[in-house]
């Protein structure tokens, strides 16, 4: 139902419209082949902390992404300053041994009870 004389008005977090720009220029950048995951408030969050620690951050489409070579010092950063989003690489961080599965299921938890108190 539409009232009259009244807006709707929408936000966007700080960073989502140069991801909406960016992923309309369509540029492919092949050799950042590590997509960064989440809602597009995470992976601006994600690509402007990593950028700020060195890590040379691209967007292919609207995903940011980094360079193989970079992965796991990317990997590594998240989990240690628990960047917003940080809870959607539990594989990565596996893989890459920077945490085993009960690490990570015992950090997040504790993590969940500070944010949710």
């Amino acid at each position: 139902m539409k009232e009259e004389g009244k807006r709707i008005k929408f936000g966007f977090a700080p960073g989502a419209l140069d991801m909406l720009k960016q992923a309309k220029k369509d540029e492919r950048h092949e050799e950042h082949t590590v997509h960064l995951t989440g809602d597009l408030c995470q992976m601006n969050a994600q690509s402007v902390f990593l950028k700020s620690h060195g890590i040379d951050v691209q967007f292919n489409n609207v995903y940011p992404c980094v360079k193989e070579c970079e992965k796991k010092e990317t990997f590594e950063l998240l989990w240690k300053y628990k960047c917003h989003g940080w809870w959607h690489y539990s594989s990565q961080y596996v893989k890459l041994g920077i945490c085993t599965d009960a690490e990570f299921m015992e950090t997040l938890s504790k993590w969940y009870e500070a944010h949710n108190e």
